[in-house]
C-alpha cells in the first residue's frame, strides 16, 4: 500500500511539474513598447509611491527608501541621452548598491503592484511592467529634468529600443543603380572595326 501510495504521488508530481512547464511555454512575455513614456517626479529624493524619479548617485540611491521600486541602471550617451548598463533590476525590498561611474544615473519606477486588476489602487502599474522589461542597451530619453538643479517639472524619461538620434537616411542604403534606359548606345558599325559612335560610313551587308 505504501509503496502503491509512493508511486501515486511520484505520479501526481510529475503531472503537475508538466503542466507547469507547459503552462510557462505559453505564457509570451512582450517587450517593451518603443517610445514607451515614464513620468518622473523628483530628482535625488526618496520615492514617492506610484511615481518615478531620478538618481544621480550611490548617496542619493541609498537615502532613497527604493527597496520596491524597479531600478534602471543608465551611462551617459550626450546631454539627456542615457543607455541602460544593464537589465532592468528587479524589486525585492532590499536596498540595492550600485557603482556610478561619472554621469551615470538610476531611473526609478515604483508602484505597490505589477497586476492589471489593481490599477484602480495602483495607478501607476503600467509604469512598473513597462520597466521591468528595460534591457541592457536600450535608449532612455529625459525631458523637463534638470541633473544639475535637480529639478523635474513635467518630467518624462522616453525608452527607445534602438539610438533615436538615427535617421531613415543611416539606416537605409541609397539606390544609386543606374536607369539603363537613360544610356545612349553609339551605333558601332565602322567598316575598319573600330568603335565610333555615328561613323561617317556603314557597314553595308
Amino acid at each position: 500500500m505504501k509503496k502503491f501510495l509512493a508511486v501515486l504521488l511520484s505520479l501526481v508530481l510529475v503531472s503537475t511539474m508538466s503542466a507547469i512547464f507547459v503552462m510557462a511555454e505559453d505564457v509570451v512575455v512582450e517587450p517593451i513598447e518603443d517610445g514607451f513614456v515614464f513620468n518622473i517626479l523628483a530628482v535625488d529624493t526618496q520615492i514617492t509611491g506610484e511615481k518615478g524619479l531620478v538618481l544621480t548617485s550611490a548617496e542619493a540611491l541609498a537615502a532613497s527608501s527604493t527597496g520596491w521600486t524597479v531600478l534602471i541602471h543608465c551611462e551617459k550617451v550626450e546631454d539627456n541621452l542615457y543607455k541602460a548598463k544593464a537589465d532592468a533590476i528587479v524589486p525585492d525590498g532590499n536596498l540595492k548598491t550600485l557603482t556610478f561611474e561619472e554621469n551615470d544615473i538610476v531611473i526609478g519606477i515604483h508602484s505597490a503592484s505589477s497586476k492589471p486588476e489593481d490599477i484602480n489602487s495602483c495607478p501607476n502599474q503600467p509604469q512598473k511592467v513597462a520597466a521591468l522589461k528595460v534591457k541592457t542597451g536600450m535608449y532612455i530619453t529625459l525631458e523637463g529634468i534638470d541633473l544639475t538643479a535637480k529639478t523635474a517639472t513635467d518630467a518624462t524619461a522616453t525608452v527607445n529600443l534602438t539610438d533615436p538620434r538615427a535617421t531613415e537616411s543611416d539606416e537605409s542604403i541609397v539606390d544609386e543603380s543606374i536607369d539603363e534606359s537613360s544610356i545612349e548606345v553609339p551605333d558601332y558599325t565602322d567598316i575598319t572595326g573600330e568603335l565610333v559612335a555615328n561613323p561617317s560610313y556603314l557597314l553595308e551587308v
